[in-house]
Formats: structure tokens, C-alpha cells, sequence
């Protein structure tokens, strides 16, 4: 008998990650805004990272 079930322990928290982005995807205004939101979000964290090489 096994005991743990981990092929059951990803699932519970793939569902609520999913449910998160759902979630955000709405509260964004939608698919394109979100990932609109996203690729500023990591623009401004390349240029961040970048200029902390640079000094």
C-alpha cells in the first residue's frame, strides 16, 4: 500500500495556481491586457536588472 500520493500532490497545487491566473486574467480586462501587463512587468525588470550591471 502506498502512502503519500504524490501524483495527487501536483495536482493540488496546479488547480489553485490555474484558478489564480484565471482570476488575474479577469481582473486585467482579459487575455491580451494580461499578458499586455506582463510583458511591461518584465521589460521593467530586464531594464532594472541591467542597470544594476552597469553600475
Amino acid at each position: 500500500m502506498r502512502i503519500g500520493g504524490a501524483s495527487r500532490d501536483g495536482m493540488m497545487s496546479l488547480i489553485p495556481l490555474a484558478v489564480a491566473i484565471v482570476v488575474t486574467m479577469v481582473l486585467l480586462g482579459g487575455p491580451e491586457e494580461a499578458l499586455r501587463a506582463l510583458e511591461r512587468v518584465g521589460y521593467d525588470a530586464w531594464i532594472l536588472v541591467g542597470s544594476w550591471f552597469r553600475r
